[in-house]
């Protein structure tokens, strides 16, 4: 009975696998429209929609749409399911302060676009301002595959094919919805609809929001496969690519678990002139919402003021480095310091890069000399920003005149402070 059951089991599985497969095969080669369609299609026959009734996780009550949205519910279509004006209210209110917030162009018009220089091949490009610390962090997660993962590893990294860059942003985009999940074997990844929800007196339509439709995935292989035939809603230029990413991992994770991520009940995701907040951040870089980049929670005061200062839990694969602990504004911990792989999104000027080395060892053997690789996204780079790392056993004799020092250079010495930098004939960035 055992044997029989086993195998009729493993045949069921080979049969969703094979139908998951054929049906999202031809979705990248298909008009918007038609891969559109074939997607609602799809989900309306084998993605399960998001249940109506909250669900438990551990200790939290997890509701639809979206895991965590307690008492939000989704309306179920021929072509889906399509997000109710509760849960797109909630969305906008738990990522703006408000439910009349809206994405300006910066965000509308990001999609998920790799450049074509050759040895940056593997750069996700930036429009414009606005959306750099979610594109920095995926990036990180894209160079993670690139360079160090077997089984996604590109023969040339800094110039992958177009094959082996799409398939890495595809993994990237499945390890920062995972991680955002908690454990939690149930993601929400969110694609345009050819429908809009209608408004009501207390919302304000933005025209983006109330128009996409709901996905829910059971494990990470449905995951892959499903964004693998449907990635393409996400990667055509001057499309919200990167602002459905942030609602699939929002919707993932969820707004109960998100507002206990941060520091203040009534936190945002967004914070001025659009920019992303550090717990927005922390939330693509590592999965939760937290608000600080110290290692742990910290506790301020006590009896009735107490104050915790909540911060990352563990090494993380990519890590963080900030002008700000130059400046003394904040303290970087280990966890984001000497993260599981030698990639570090870097927040300086109010602008989000990532530095990164192509020796996977390079935080294990602790050389005396090393070279760094410097990427961004907006700055239209026409080279490699090779730097060259030499570590002294003494301190550096202080620069007589700190505003010459490239704020790159501030950076990586809030984690090798003795680092002395060559820019091998590339201009400093300043």
């Amino acid at each position: 009975t055992t044997t029989t059951t086993t195998t009729a089991a493993a045949a069921a599985a080979r049969s969703k696998k094979s139908t998951l497969q054929d049906l999202t095969s031809g979705w990248t080669t298909a008009s918007p429209a038609a891969s559109a369609a074939t997607a609602e299609n799809f989900a309306a026959t084998n993605v399960k929609p998001a249940p109506a009734a909250s669900r438990q996780s551990g200790s939290q009550t997890r509701g639809f749409s979206g895991p965590g949205a307690s008492n939000f519910g989704a309306t179920a279509s021929p072509h889906g399911t399509l997000i109710d004006i509760k849960t797109a209210a909630a969305l906008r209110t738990l990522i703006f302060g408000s439910s009349d917030g809206t994405w300006v162009a910066e965000w509308q018009c990001q999609g998920l676009v790799f450049g074509d220089v050759s040895n940056l091949r593997f750069g996700l490009f930036q429009r414009k301002g606005g959306p750099c610390g979610v594109l920095a962090a995926l990036q990180a997660y894209v160079l993670k595959h690139l360079l160090f993962v077997p089984e996604s590893q590109a023969a040339d990294p800094m110039n992958p094919t177009n094959a082996e860059r799409h398939s890495a942003l595809i993994k990237a985009c499945c390890d920062i919805i995972v991680q955002a999940a908690g454990g939690v074997s149930r993601y929400t990844v969110v694609m345009p609809s050819t429908s809009a929800n209608k408004s009501s007196s207390s919302y304000k339509p933005d025209k983006l929001t109330e128009r996409i439709n709901l996905y829910t995935l059971d494990s990470r292989q449905e995951l892959a496969s499903f964004l693998a035939g449907s990635i393409k809603h996400w990667t055509t230029p001057e499309c919200p690519g990167v602002i459905y990413l942030v609602y699939s991992v929002v919707l993932t994770r969820g707004f109960d678990r998100i507002k206990e991520d941060m520091d203040e009940e009534h936190g945002r995701l967004m914070g001025a002139h659009k920019y992303c907040t550090q717990d927005l951040v922390n939330l693509i870089i590592t999965g939760r919402a937290c608000s600080n980049v110290h290692d742990g929670n910290k506790e301020l005061g006590d009896g009735a003021d107490k104050m915790v200062l909540k911060g990352i839990e563990k090494e993380n694969q990519v890590g963080l480095l900030s002008l700000f602990e130059h400046y003394r504004s904040c303290e970087v911990g280990t966890f984001l310091k000497t993260p599981t792989y030698p990639i570090w999104v870097v927040c300086s000027e109010s602008h989000f890069t990532v530095l990164f080395s192509t020796d996977r060892n390079l935080l294990k053997d602790d050389p005396a000399g090393f070279d760094l690789h410097f990427y961004d996204g907006l700055a239209r780079q026409e080279e490699d920003y090779r730097l060259t790392i030499e570590l002294y056993s003494g301190k550096l004799a202080p620069n007589p005149d700190m505003q010459l020092v490239p704020p790159i250079e501030l950076c990586i010495r809030t984690r090798w402070p003795t680092a002395s930098i060559d820019w091998n004939n590339s201009d400093p960035l300043f």
